[in-house]
C-alpha cells in the first residue's frame, strides 16, 4: 500500500517519548543553531524508524506543534538532553515569575 503524504519518515532515535507525549526537536533554519520542539503523533514505528504526522497543539504550547515538513533536519542525537534543559529553562522562568 502507498504510504499517506502525510506521514513523515524519521530515526526512532529523533524521538523523545516520555509517556505523555513524543516530541521531537527540528532545525528549521538549517544556516542557524536554533531550535523547534514539535509535538508528533507516532502512526507506526520499528526498532529503527518511525512514521509521524503532526498532532495537535497541547494547550498554552501555541504553534510549536506545527508538522515536521519533508526534508527539514531533526535532532537524531542528543534530543534527549534537549528536552531535559528545555524543561529546566521553563521551571527556572515560572519560578522567576
Amino acid at each position: 500500500m502507498p504510504t499517506d503524504p502525510n506521514e513523515i519518515e524519521i530515526p526512532t532515535s529523533a524521538l523523545v517519548e516520555d509517556g505523555d507525549e513524543s516530541v521531537v526537536f527540528v532545525q528549521p533554519d538549517p544556516g542557524r543553531p536554533s531550535y523547534e520542539l514539535r509535538h508528533v503523533a507516532i502512526l507506526r514505528h520499528t526498532s529503527d524508524v518511525a512514521f509521524v504526522r503532526a498532532a495537535a497543539p497541547r494547550a498554552g504550547e501555541g504553534d510549536l506543534a506545527k508538522a515536521v515538513a519533508i526534508g527539514e533536519r531533526v535532532v537524531v542525537s542528543g534530543a534527549l538532553e534537549l528536552r531535559a534543559a528545555l524543561k529546566e529553562l521553563r521551571a527556572a522562568a515560572r519560578d522567576r515569575e
